[in-house]
């Protein structure tokens, strides 16, 4: 999955853009639901997008 992450400031103008790309295999057997899926990645990904922004603002 690839999604596009903007940060803006309180006005709405457009301080930071990144793109992520996140996916989770895929095993038949196994496979949890499709709304599990979305949350380990939504998960995974604001994780991610969090250790961004904390790396971003100490520069």
């Amino acid at each position: 999955m690839n999604y596009k992450v903007r940060i803006l400031d309180r006005s709405g103008k457009r301080i930071d853009e990144l793109e992520a790309v996140h996916g989770v295999p895929f095993d038949a057997m196994f496979a949890p639901s499709t709304s599990g899926r979305l949350q380990n990645v939504a998960e995974t990904l604001g994780e991610a997008v969090g250790d961004y922004v904390v790396e971003r603002a100490s520069e």
